[in-house]
Formats: structure tokens, sequence, C-alpha cells
């Protein structure tokens, strides 16, 4: 079982280095339902913990990687992934979300335009 485990994190990480906190969680991640995929998507030494749980939960919660990879990306701070997955999360589509999915917008901006958004949808 160690071996096996060993080499799924051999896989999942490659080469790159963590810190303490960041493999702790990717090794509980791994006894989670996420595929080696998902888990490559939040395996990035420059996500803080916090990037890493708010992509591993957009898999949870039903997002495709398409959707999933479109914010884990290190230029969006964790609150900014947040809007983001909040707007595929009430269905807007990947060119909806395009519009204010822009890390030069502040969280704050993103949640303004994506309730625009949302009512624009829903009219």
């Amino acid at each position: 079982m160690v071996f096996l485990f060993g080499s799924k994190i051999r896989k999942i990480c490659g080469k790159k280095k963590f810190k303490k906190d960041q493999k702790k969680f990717l090794k509980e991640a791994l006894e989670g339902d996420f595929s080696i995929e998902e888990l490559r998507v939040c395996a990035n030494p420059e996500f803080s913990v916090e990037q890493m749980e708010i992509i591993l939960e957009g898999f949870r919660l039903g997002l495709s990687l398409e959707q999933v990879g479109f914010y884990a990306k290190e230029e969006f701070a964790a609150e900014q992934m947040l809007e983001i997955r909040w707007g595929f999360l009430e269905g807007l589509s990947l060119e909806r979300v395009y519009i204010f999915a822009r890390p030069e917008i502040s969280w704050k901006q993103m949640r303004e335009l994506r309730l625009v958004l949302m009512k624009e949808t829903i009219v």
C-alpha cells in the first residue's frame, strides 16, 4: 500500500517542490474520490492550500475538467476562484464567465459582474 501511495504521489506531483501543508493536503486528497487527472489540476506549488481546496471542491460539486481548469490558474486569488466557480455553478457558460474572469478584476467586481450576468440569463 505504501508503494502504491508513493507512486500515485509521484504521478501527481512529479518533481515539484511542495510545502509541508501542501503535501499534507495532497496526501489527504489522494484518499478521496478524485482521479489522478483532477488531482494534477490542483498539484501546483504556487497554489495555497485554500486554492487547492477550491479547485477540488469544484470537481466535488460536479464541474467539468474544462470549467475547473478555467479558474485553476496561479494568477487568480482564492476569492477570485470562488467567484468564477460560482458562475459555473449558477449555470453561466464559459463565454459568460470569461466576461468577468480576469485577474486584474477584484473578486468584489467579479461578484458584481456575475450577479448582473445572472440577472440577464434569468430574464
